[in-house]
């Protein structure tokens, strides 16, 4: 073999090991952002990633690919507080119903 297969060979075998590298990685990026990615999508709503996502139920997807998906997410403490201290967390009560039913009304 000459140095200019050698080459060839190297740089082939450098492009494969990419590939896989960023297929493994698009699978762990969609296996944790997919739920987050959903909600901002039909919801309008940003979520921290979850230390778990639990799927509870997953229907199979219709003709138009949208199946419905229970899921149950998983925070540490430290991202709850984040998020109970964040300009969007809104505790229900009497006094702000009828906001939350305004917004739920968007959705």
């Amino acid at each position: 073999m000459n140095s200019n297969s050698k080459k060839i060979i190297m740089a082939i075998l450098i492009i494969i090991l990419g590939l896989i590298v960023a297929q493994i990685r698009s699978n762990i990026y969609k296996k944790i952002n997919n739920s987050q990615e959903d909600i901002y999508i039909n919801w309008d709503i940003r979520l921290s990633i979850p230390e778990n996502v639990v799927n509870i139920f997953k229907s199979e997807p219709s003709f138009h690919g949208d199946g419905e998906r229970y899921a149950y997410l998983e925070y540490s403490k430290e991202d709850i507080y984040k998020m109970k201290n964040s300009k969007e967390w809104i505790i229900v009560n009497k006094d702000n119903i009828k906001l939350l039913n305004k917004k739920i009304e968007k959705i």
